[in-house]
C-alpha cells in the first residue's frame, strides 16, 4: 500500500501494521544514503548503484515475507524434519529427484526446492557452456537433465574489452578441454573421473597454482607452470605468478626478463613489459620472457586429468569463508564481494554437494516469492549438511538458477520478484 498500490490493503494487526511501516521506513532511508553517495572508487557509475538499490529491495522484500510466514504457520519444521518430509523418486537411471517444501523455524520462514541426486557411476557429469543455440534445445530434449552451475559476467559494471558479458567466471572443464582456468581459488565441483572402479567427484577449492599452459602453434618452447596465485608482495623473481582481480585493478610490473601476459580464458591477448589492467574475468600472468604473436590460443592443464569441473563458490561446509575464496575488491560476482547485507539477504540459490557414499546432490532454493523468499549462504549449508553432504559448495543463484528434468524446467524462475497470490498480485521489480 505504500508503495502507491490501489487494491484494497488486507486486514493488518497492530503488530504487523508497525513492522510494515518500519521496514518501509528502513527501506527509504537505506535507498535515499545510497542515492545521494558521492560517487568513489568503487562506484563505477549509476550501475553500481542500481545493483545495491536491487539488493536493498531484495533484502526487504524477503524479511518481510518470512515474517509474515513465521507469525503465521501452524508447523515450524526444522532442516532434517523438512528432508525427511520429502520423497525421492527415480526419474531416469542414476538420477532421483524430491521436491522439499516446508515453513521451516528459522527466520527464512518458507522453504521450496528441488533436490537431484546422482550416482556418478551411472550417470556422467558433463559440465557446459550453454551459451550456444545449439546447446539452448539440447536443454528441452525429453532425456536432459540439468542444473544452471558457475558464475558469469552479466550486471558487473563496467565489463570491458577484452572481457565480455556472459564470460564464464573461473573454472570450467568440458569433456577434459579447459574452456576456462581457475583464475580465482574457489570452492568448484570437480570429476576426476572413474578410477578402480569408483568414481571421484570432489567438492574443493581450486586455484590456479600448479596449472600449465603453453601458447599454441608457436615454435618457441613456452610452457610454464603457475607457481604463485596472487602473491600479495607482486611476484617473485624466476617464478610464474598469476595475478586477478581479486588482487587489484593493474598487475606489478614484470622482473627483469620477464613478460606481462594479458589472458581471459584461453586467449592470450597482450603481452607487455610494464604493469597492465586485469581483465574483471581474466588475469595478468608475469612469467620468464618468451616471444609469441598477440592474440593466440593457450593450452591449459592441471595438476591432474580432470573430465569435468565447474568453480562456484564459496564453499557451505565445512565452513564459509569468502575472503579466502577471493571474493574481494572487484572480484566478480560483486554480489558476494561486495556483500551490504552480511548474508543476511534470503535469496534463490544454487548448490551441489557429494554425499560420503559418493552421490551428487544438486539443490536448486526457489526465492524472490512471497511463499518462498529463499534462503542465506548459512542455511544453504546447513540444508546440504541436512542433506547428507559433508562437502558442499554454493554456485550461480538468483535469476541464473535453473532445474531441469527431462527437458522441462521444474524450478520457479526469478527474474522478478513475485506478488502476493491475492487477487490483482503481479510481479513488482523487473
Amino acid at each position: 500500500e505504500a508503495v502507491g498500490s490501489k487494491r484494497k490493503a488486507p486486514p493488518q494487526t497492530s503488530k504487523n501494521a508497525t513492522t510494515h511501516s518500519v521496514f518501509f521506513a528502513a527501506m527509504v532511508m537505506r535507498a535515499t544514503e545510497i542515492l545521494d553517495e558521492p560517487a568513489s572508487a568503487r562506484e563505477h557509475n549509476l550501475s553500481r548503484k542500481a545493483l545495491r538499490i536491487r539488493a536493498l529491495a531484495d533484502f526487504y522484500y524477503s524479511q518481510a515475507a518470512a515474517l509474515h510466514h513465521l507469525s503465521s504457520a501452524e508447523t515450524l519444521l526444522t532442516l532434517p524434519e523438512l528432508v525427511k518430509s520429502a520423497s525421492f523418486k527415480s526419474v531416469a537411471p542414476g538420477i532421483e529427484h524430491a521436491v522439499l517444501s516446508g515453513v521451516t523455524g528459522l527466520r527464512c520462514g518458507p522453504i521450496r526446492a528441488n533436490v537431484l541426486r546422482v550416482d556418478p557411476l551411472v550417470r556422467k557429469l558433463s559440465c557446459c557452456d550453454v551459451r550456444s543455440t545449439e546447446m539452448q534445445e539440447r536443454l528441452k530434449e525429453p532425456d536432459c537433465y540439468a542444473v544452471s552451475g558457475g558464475f558469469f559476467l552479466f550486471s558487473e559494471a563496467p565489463i570491458l574489452e577484452p572481457s565480455k558479458r556472459t564470460d564464464p567466471v573461473g573454472l570450467l572443464v568440458t569433456d577434459g578441454a579447459v574452456v576456462n582456468p581457475p583464475i580465482f581459488n574457489r570452492g568448484s565441483l570437480v570429476d576426476y573421473g572413474v578410477w578402480g572402479g569408483e568414481s571421484v567427484v570432489k567438492v574443493k577449492e581450486m586455484s590456479s597454482e600448479y596449472w600449465t599452459f603453453t601458447v599454441e602453434g608457436c615454435d618457441e618452447p613456452t610452457k610454464r607452470t603457475v607457481s604463485w596465485h596472487n602473491p600479495p608482495n607482486g611476484p617473485p623473481g624466476g617464478d610464474t605468478s598469476l595475478f586477478s582481480r581479486a588482487y587489484g585493478l593493474r598487475s606489478p610490473a614484470p622482473w627483469k626478463n620477464h613478460v606481462a601476459l594479458t589472458v581471459v580464458g584461453t586467449q592470450l591477448v597482450s603481452m607487455s613489459h610494464s604493469a597492465s589492467d586485469i581483465p574483471l574475468a581474466g588475469a595478468v600472468i608475469i612469467c620468464p620472457e618468451f616471444t609469441a604473436s598477440c592474440p593466440c590460443t593457450l593450452s591449459w592443464k592441471g595438476p591432474s586429468p580432470i573430465v569435468s569441473a565447474m568453480a562456484g563458490g564459496p564453499m557451505l561446509n565445512p565452513v564459509i569463508d569468502k575472503s579466502s575464496e577471493e571474493f574481494a575488491l572487484t572480484a566478480p560476482p560483486v554480489t558476494f564481494s561486495q556483500d551490504e547485507t552480511f548474508d543476511q539477504n534470503l535469496l534463490p540459490r544454487m548448490a551441489c554437494g557429494v554425499t560420503p557414499e559418493g552421490a551428487v546432490v544438486f539443490l536448486a532454493v526457489d526465492g524472490r516469492d512471497m511463499s518462498a523468499p529463499g534462503v542465506t549462504l548459512h542455511i544453504l549449508g546447513d540444508l546440504m549438511r541436512a542433506l547428507g553432504c559433508e562437502n558442499s559448495v554454493n554456485m550461480d543463484g538468483g535469476s541464473s538458477k535453473r532445474a531441469i528434468i527431462g527437458g522441462k524446467v521444474v524450478d520457479t524462475t526469478s527474474e522478478g520478484v513475485v506478488g502476493g497470490s491475492e487477487k490483482g498480485a503481479s510481479n513488482v521489480r523487473p
